[in-house]
C-alpha cells in the first residue's frame, strides 16, 4: 500500500514538472581580435609614406628658399680698357688756373722747427722788434693790388706792424660758383721794439685804407704768432758757435722736413723733388737756464705737386686716338722718368713749369665701382650689355650669380662683389 502511494507521487512529479533546459539570451562576450586583413595594413603604410613624402617636400622647398636668401650673391670680373704707349713728351703745367685744358699743379707748404742749446759767454743790451707772418687777403675785386714797402697793419689790439718789402695781393678768383679772395703771405715787423708787441694769432686791418671802400675788403690774419720783441739784457754766444749750431739745425731739419713732405703727400698726388724749395728763418733765441741759450730755426718747404690721374689724362690726350676725357690712370707711374725742364721756376709765384716724360706707360681706364654695383642690382644677365654702355672705361665683364639657378643679380648692392682683372 505504501509502495503504491510513493509510486504515485513519483509519477505525479514526473508528469507535472517539465524539465526545460535553461538558455542564455546575452551575447557571448569575446576577447579575441578581428581576423587578419593585409589590405588594411597596405592602406596604413601608403598613408604613412605619403605623409613623410609631403613633409620632405616641404622641408626641401624651405631649404631651397633659405639657401636662396642666405647664399644669394654675384661676383663680377671687370676687364677695363688698357693701352701701352711709348712716351717722350713735354707737358706744361700752371698753378691753380681754372682751365680744364691745362695741367694744374699745386704748391705744398709745410713748416718744421729745430733748435740747439749752446753755452753763453756774456750779456748785452738789445732792443728787438717783434716779427711774424700774416696772410693778406684781397676780397675787393679781381684786380691785383700792390702794397708798398712799410704799409701799416693794425692788430685787433691796436698795435701797429709794417711790411719791409712791397707785396702784390692777387685779386678775387671764381672757383665754380664761389668767389675766393686772393691772398699772399708777408712778414710784418712791430713798429717799435718791446715785448708788448709779442702777440698770438690776430686779425689785421690796413689803416691807410680808412675812408676807402677797400678798407673792409683788404685784411690780414696771423699765420704765425708774432714774437721776438724785447728791450733789455740778453745772454750772448760766440758768433762762430752760433753759426755752427744753425748749420747743424738746418742739416737736421732739411732731412726731417723732406721725409715729412713725402709722408704728407695725398695719395693721388706726386711731388717733384727738383721743384722743392726749403727756406730757413731764425727764430728769437731764448734763455734755457744758467748760461745756456737755445738757438731756434724754422724751415719752410714749398714743393710742386701734381694729381697723378690728371697727368694720366693729359698723357692720354696726346697719345691715345679717340680719347674722350674718361677717368684714367698710369699703372706704372713710378717707372716713368719725369724731369723738370727749368728748375729755376718760382712755383710760389705760380710760374709755368715744363715736364719731360719718358718711358713706356700702361694706361688703365677707371670706373665707378659703387655705381656699377647699383646698376647691376635686380638686373638679369641679359642686361649686361646695356649696363656696360654706361661705363666707357670697361671693355668686358664676366658675371657669376649664386645660387646657380638664379638668373638675376641680388637686390642689394653689398651682395655684388666687383673684381678688376688686368690682362
Amino acid at each position: 500500500m505504501a509502495k503504491k502511494i510513493l509510486d504515485g507521487l513519483v509519477s505525479l512529479n514526473e508528469n507535472s514538472i517539465r524539465r526545460i533546459p535553461v538558455t542564455h539570451d546575452t551575447k557571448k562576450e569575446t576577447t579575441e581580435s578581428e581576423p587578419f586583413s593585409p589590405k588594411k595594413i597596405r592602406r596604413e603604410k601608403r598613408a604613412s609614406s605619403f605623409g613623410l613624402w609631403f613633409i620632405g617636400i616641404i622641408v626641401i622647398v624651405f631649404l631651397f628658399f633659405l639657401f636662396s636668401i642666405l647664399f644669394s650673391g654675384a661676383k663680377v670680373l671687370v676687364y677695363p680698357k688698357t693701352a701701352t704707349i711709348s712716351l717722350d713728351e713735354t707737358i706744361s703745367a700752371v698753378k691753380n688756373l681754372d682751365d680744364k685744358n691745362t695741367l694744374q699743379y699745386e704748391v705744398m707748404v709745410i713748416n718744421k722747427d729745430g733748435s740747439k742749446s749752446i753755452k753763453a759767454t756774456g750779456e748785452e743790451y738789445v732792443e728787438e722788434n717783434a716779427s711774424g707772418t700774416i696772410t693778406i687777403f684781397n676780397n675787393f675785386d679781381s684786380k691785383d693790388q700792390r702794397l708798398i714797402k712799410n704799409t701799416r697793419f693794425e692788430s685787433s689790439g691796436g698795435l701797429i706792424y709794417r711790411i719791409k718789402n712791397s707785396v702784390v695781393v692777387p685779386g678775387v678768383k671764381k672757383v665754380g660758383d664761389k668767389s675766393v679772395p686772393g691772398s699772399v703771405d708777408a712778414k710784418v715787423y712791430a713798429d717799435e721794439p718791446g715785448e708788448k708787441y709779442n702777440v698770438g694769432l690776430s686779425d689785421f686791418t690796413i689803416p691807410g685804407f680808412k675812408g676807402d671802400p677797400r678798407f673792409d675788403k683788404f685784411y690780414g690774419r696771423s699765420k704765425t704768432p708774432i714774437a721776438g720783441g724785447l728791450v733789455g739784457n740778453v745772454k750772448i754766444v760766440p758768433e762762430a758757435d752760433k753759426l755752427a749750431a744753425i748749420e747743424q739745425i738746418h742739416s737736421e731739419i732739411k732731412t726731417e722736413i723732406l721725409n715729412d713732405a713725402r709722408l704728407q703727400i695725398p695719395s693721388d698726388f706726386m711731388l717733384f723733388d727738383d721743384l722743392v724749395n726749403i727756406s730757413f728763418e731764425s727764430l728769437p733765441n731764448s734763455n734755457v737756464d744758467g748760461d745756456t741759450v737755445l738757438i731756434s730755426e724754422k724751415a719752410t718747404l714749398s714743393g710742386a705737386i701734381i694729381n697723378k690721374k690728371e697727368l694720366a689724362k693729359f698723357i692720354a690726350k696726346i697719345k691715345v686716338d679717340g680719347y674722350k676725357d674718361e677717368a684714367i690712370e698710369v699703372l706704372n707711374m713710378s717707372d716713368l722718368k719725369i724731369s723738370i725742364i727749368d728748375k729755376t721756376k718760382n712755383i710760389s709765384k705760380g710760374e709755368e713749369i715744363g715736364l719731360n716724360i719718358k718711358g713706356n706707360a700702361t694706361l688703365v681706364w677707371l670706373y665707378n665701382e659703387e655705381q656699377l654695383k647699383l646698376d647691376f642690382v635686380d638686373k638679369n644677365k641679359t642686361d649686361i650689355n646695356t649696363i656696360l654702355s654706361k661705363h666707357a672705361g670697361i671693355k668686358n665683364v664676366e658675371a657669376v650669380i649664386t645660387p646657380f639657378w638664379k638668373s638675376a643679380f641680388p637686390s642689394k648692392s653689398e651682395n655684388i662683389k666687383i673684381e678688376r682683372v688686368l690682362e
